[in-house]
């Protein structure tokens, strides 16, 4: 679980739609510092590395609980123990990714 403290910090957000019949998706995004790309996540990609079982807003897709814990106190969702070693070991391995 020390591996959790080390992550990139993702933030959730909604991204609002506009047209008529498409719903607004709650995502998660963050900044990457070196070169100021953005990145988003839905919950099921965050899901393969916190478990956010008891944790999901089922009419809205919030979480209750964070990526990693921060200043607004909400606490973090708890790591994904049956897939965390595979993330891990694909995070920064893109050969063995593709596999």
């Amino acid at each position: 679980e020390h591996t959790i403290e080390f992550a990139p910090g993702w933030d959730q957000d909604t991204s609002y739609n506009s047209q008529e019949g498409i719903p607004d998706q709650v995502q998660w995004s963050r900044r990457r510092s070196r070169d100021n790309q953005d990145f988003i996540l839905l919950n099921t990609d965050i899901g393969l590395v916190r478990d956010m079982s008891g944790e999901l807003d089922t009419s809205t897709g919030v979480a209750t609980c964070a990526f990693k814990l921060d200043s607004a106190n909400i606490p973090r969702c708890s790591h994904a123990a049956a897939t965390m070693d595979w993330m891990t070991e694909y995070r920064l391995n893109e050969s063995k990714f593709l596999e």
